[in-house]
């Protein structure tokens, strides 16, 4: 049940919300001079929010991941065409 709520409410297993991954994500595009493309997703699995950008198309795409517990940063990329 507890799973179902926390799935529920945008929250990882491990704290973070949705909203505060795709702020996170858009910070960091920022501090890197990357583009931030619509439609955005944001997915959490195993404790790592996983946030693509310009999602299913070609060029202009972030991936950033990021730690569900702390928020930090683990590893962005980036493909510009």
């Amino acid at each position: 049940m507890t799973h179902l709520i926390k799935r529920l409410s945008g929250r990882s297993k491990s704290g973070i919300s949705k909203a505060e991954a795709l702020s996170v994500a858009r910070q960091e595009c920022e501090k890197r001079r990357w583009g931030w493309r619509e439609p955005v997703i944001a997915r959490s699995r195993r404790g790592i929010w996983v946030v693509h950008t310009n999602w299913g198309s070609r060029g202009m795409n972030a991936t950033i991941y990021i730690d569900g517990e702390t928020g930090d940063v683990i590893d962005a990329t980036y493909l510009p065409r």
